[in-house]
Formats: structure tokens, sequence, C-alpha cells
């Protein structure tokens, strides 16, 4: 079996992702302690139709991939805030969440706020993503006051900064590299710190500007998270 190779640079591809598009509201909560009428407020994303998150391509064969990054901003007398952040389908009854991670987003002054990128690879078709605020001892303080739609407890505070489709750079070079639709061998020089997408793990490169593949992994999906007129470059080397 012959092995061919071929290159490209960032300036050769015109986009990189997708602009897509959420509707951002609280959901009510009811608390997990049995016999209990306690509400909450959650932040949620309502996606629907070409904005939301789809399990495979058009054509069947290939994983999506989206990309995610959005502010929290921190709480002093509220503490520490632990939220998971679960995709949810509400067209379904049973089977129908998927829990990416949850992150921890310490105690600071109201004004400061902490930063995260989330790649998300769905095992589904989902309309939601959901923020949940695990809750503590000061959301079920019996003191507190009830606001006017019947919710206590904090609410955390969460502005979305980017959301997206990763586009899978190996379709735009299915015409270079003989419509395999997927890579040997990849090696990526770039900024450290630029974010790829790899079969639907986040990678960043290291200190040292270059990332490789090259123990016979077969890659089907390889995407770029760049910053618009950033001035970075890339180059990847692939051999297919």
């Amino acid at each position: 079996m012959a092995y061919k190779f071929g290159q490209i640079r960032r300036p050769q591809i015109t986009s990189y992702s997708r602009k897509l598009s959420y509707l951002q509201e609280y959901e009510k909560r009811k608390s997990e302690i049995p016999n209990t009428d306690i509400l909450f407020l959650d932040t949620v994303l309502n996606l629907s139709g070409t904005n939301q998150l789809i399990y495979v391509s058009d054509d069947g064969l290939k994983r999506r991939n989206y990309y995610l990054r959005f502010k929290v901003y921190k709480m002093w007398e509220g503490g520490s805030q632990s939220i998971t952040i679960q995709l949810v389908n509400t067209l379904k009854t049973t089977d129908n969440t998927q829990t990416l991670e949850t992150i921890t987003v310490e105690k600071g002054d109201e004004t400061d706020y902490s930063i995260y990128d989330i790649i998300i690879p769905p095992n589904a078709n989902y309309n939601q993503i959901k923020f949940i605020l695990n809750r503590n001892l000061i959301d079920y303080n019996t003191e507190q006051e009830v606001r006017e739609d019947g919710t206590v407890g904090r609410i955390s505070q969460i502005e979305i900064m980017r959301y997206e489709e990763i586009n899978n750079v190996i379709d735009t070079l299915n015409d270079s590299i003989e419509q395999k639709g997927m890579l040997k061998q990849i090696g990526i020089q770039g900024a450290p710190g630029m974010q790829i997408c790899i079969d639907g793990e986040q990678i960043r490169i290291g200190r040292s500007g270059i990332y490789e593949i090259n123990n016979g992994v077969t890659v089907k999906f390889l995407g770029f998270i760049l910053e618009e007129n950033d001035g970075k470059y890339f180059i990847l080397d692939y051999q297919y």
C-alpha cells in the first residue's frame, strides 16, 4: 500500500466553523430532595432547526462536533459554583441526556468572571444545552426570599460568547486525498494554545508549537478553533 502526503495552510480555507443561534432562558428545576416543592432557576439554551446539535453528518457517516465558549460571573456571598453542562432532547422521555462535564467557578467579586471553552461531540440529537447549578445549603436556606415566580436560591450569570458547528477540514481535502475521507498521520505547526478538535477530542497545541499523530491512528474529523483576524498561522502536513 502506497501512502501519499499533502500540506495545507490556514489561508487556503475560508471558513472553519458555522455560527449558530440559540434562545437563552431560565428554566425552573425542582429540588432533588424528596417530598419538597422547592424550585430553582437554571440557564438553558434552546436550539431549533439547523441550530440543533446533530449526531452525524447528512451522509450518515461522520460525527459532527460543536464549539461552545461562555463566561460565568463569580459570586461572593454565594461562594463557588459547581455547574454541570448537560445536553437534552426534549422530544424524548427516556435516554435523552448527555452530560458533558462539571466546572467549578471559584468565589470572587461579582464583576469578575471565568471563561470556558468546550468541544461538544453529541452522541445523539439534542435541542437543549443546560447549565445546572449544583445546589448547596445556601440554596436551601429557609429564611431566603421567594421570588415572584416561586423560585429560590442562587442564579448563575452566564454569557455565551461563541456557539458554532466546527467544520471538518478533511471534507475540504477530500478531492486532494482521492475521496478517502480520513488521514493516516498528521503534523500541525501553530501558535501555542491553539485549539484543535480531533475526532471529538479537544486538543491544545503546546509550547513547542507542534502537534503530531504518527502512531497509525486514523483521523476522520479534524477541525480548528480560530479567532477572526488574529493573524495567527497554522500549517497542516498530512498522510493518506
